[in-house]
């Protein structure tokens, strides 16, 4: 049975990683994190990512630990944070001003850029906003 994906509660003013059975602190997370949206890639990854300190910021969490894997923005790689849509198995999908990118969730490195970036995605189809159209486009697994 896979473990319980982990929570994220916000203290003042740092958000920590709990243990969503135990309700132990398993990880301080970043400062830049506090108030940031995370979600679970239904994989390996927790992803979260917002308005940190100075700028938009994207962080890839090993959930069991709380242990930061990647970051972006990257100035050392010369990389942006994209605009983060959705994850889901081991991809993490998003936007930048050149159009749609994908992620891998536990290396943050990039993945060929999809043609589009989906609001969410499922074993059937990902979901995307297009103009005022909702769109689905099959999803490959």
């Amino acid at each position: 049975m896979p473990a319980p994906e982990p929570e994220v509660r916000e203290s003042e003013p740092l958000a920590v990683l709990a243990d969503p059975r135990t309700g132990r602190t398993l990880q301080t997370l970043p400062a830049d994190l506090a108030g940031s949206t995370c979600t679970y890639d239904d994989q390996s990854m927790l992803i979260c990512y917002g308005m940190g300190a100075t700028s938009y910021v994207v962080y890839g969490l090993n959930p069991s630990t709380g242990k930061v894997a990647w970051q972006l923005p990257d100035k050392q790689a010369d990389r942006i944070a994209p605009e983060i849509t959705t994850a889901w198995y081991g991809r993490v999908y998003g936007t930048t001003d050149n159009g749609a990118v994908a992620l891998d969730a536990r290396t943050g490195k990039d993945l060929p850029s999809p043609r589009v970036a989906p609001l969410r995605v499922d074993e059937s189809a990902g979901i995307v906003l297009s103009d005022s159209s909702l769109l689905a486009y099959p999803s490959s697994g």
